[in-house]
């Protein structure tokens, strides 16, 4: 917003500018009449800002769970930038990124539901172990009372489950393959949105250098043909 109420001051200063132009006969009115639309386009330009600012700060204030009022306040400059990103640095960097630790644990789990669809396959076993004391008059009156125990061996085979327990791990498998195309596919866009940050940031940086120069130039063509009553 502090941009566009910068170009509405400059073009009112033009206009300003191109009227005395036109007194002094530098001019005509068509170019009085331009400079005046120019004028016009940059506050219906600002009043646009002023709307998508209030916008903005309301959905702030939304997220932050506050009533959207459109009163929180903002930095009036923007972060300092970072320095370039230097050469060399390693790639496993990119294991930090959010979306790529979201697909790795994924895959680890199409892992685990693969080898859990597996071991449904093998039987089960169960050791039940039943304790008690012989009651017999004889061996009590001996006082020979030893304990009897008993111990039942019990073994599950999926007889019946076979074709339902192979074909979920034929879907586990397919699981398992999806998740690990899906890896391959973030870690690719991974590489590719960081080559073109990169590669933006030194051309933004070069495309930055060009329009100061051109802000330069424009205002030192500005002042040189200032009329001379603007002195």
């Amino acid at each position: 917003m502090g941009i566009a109420e910068q170009s509405v001051a400059i073009y009112s200063n033009l206009l300003d500018l191109v009227k005395i132009r036109r007194k002094a006969g530098k001019v005509t009115d068509l170019d009085v009449a331009e400079a005046a639309a120019e004028v016009s386009a940059a506050q219906g330009q600002l009043r646009v800002a002023q709307s998508q600012y209030s916008d903005d700060r309301r959905s702030l204030e939304v997220l932050l769970g506050r009533y959207p009022a459109a009163e929180l306040t903002v930095a009036e400059a923007f972060t300092p930038v970072p320095p370039p990103v230097q050469a060399g640095l390693p790639s496993s960097l990119l294991e930090r990124r959010p979306d790529l630790v979201v697909t790795e644990r994924q895959v680890l789990a199409t892992f685990r539901s693969e080898e859990a669809a597996k071991l449904a396959l093998l039987p089960s076993f169960t050791l039940t172990l039943d304790g008690g004391r012989l009651s017999n008059g004889i061996i009590d009156m001996l006082r020979l009372n030893p304990w009897m125990f008993r111990a039942a061996l019990g073994v599950y085979m999926p007889i019946y489950q076979g074709g339902s327990l192979l074909a979920k791990i034929q879907i586990a498998t397919a699981q398992q393959q999806q998740a690990i195309a899906a890896y391959g596919n973030v870690v690719l866009t991974a590489f590719r949105e960081v080559e073109n940050a990169l590669t933006s940031e030194q051309l933004l940086a070069e495309c930055l250098q060009f329009q100061q120069n051109e802000l330069r130039d424009r205002a030192e063509w500005q002042f040189q043909h200032r009329p001379a009553d603007a002195h």
